[in-house]
């Protein structure tokens, strides 16, 4: 399982939409022989992230168990050809830390196009990035 946070554009009314991407990779035979527990318990994740959210968003002093609130800020850059927001997201990151099980591998740096293994900076055995972080562009 990895996590990733994708740029967070400025939507109306000056609010960034901010979005957590989590990808988890299942084994074809865990799969075949699990699916109906994987799916119940997926969906009551995704039910206890949306409680948790909502009481959130009711009560910003409120924490969950899986859900917290984080400080972000944006920046308008504005030149004479165009404005630009620039939204920090670094709060949502995750972290890896060596109470993690081994299947937690924290954020990624996948950006959508070549091998997700080898285009990691680190691994989640390792307690140090291995190399840079690379852009695609």
């Amino acid at each position: 399982m990895s996590t990733g946070v994708p740029y967070a554009p400025m939507a109306e009314g000056h609010n960034p939409e901010y979005c957590k991407n989590i990808a988890m990779i299942f084994a074809k035979k865990v799969i075949q022989g699990n699916h109906q527990e994987i799916c119940l318990t997926l969906k009551n994740l995704l039910e206890k992230i949306s409680v948790e959210t909502e009481l959130i968003n009711q009560d910003n002093l409120a924490r969950g168990e899986l859900v917290e609130s984080v400080h972000s800020t944006a920046q308008l850059r504005a030149d004479d050809k165009r404005n630009q927001w620039q939204v920090s997201t670094q709060k949502f990151a995750d972290s890896i830390s060596s109470n993690d099980p081994p299947e937690f591998w924290g954020g990624y740096a996948f950006y959508g196009v070549g091998d997700f293994i080898a285009g990691e900076d680190r691994y989640p055995w390792m307690p140090y990035p291995i190399s840079k972080e690379e852009l695609p562009f």
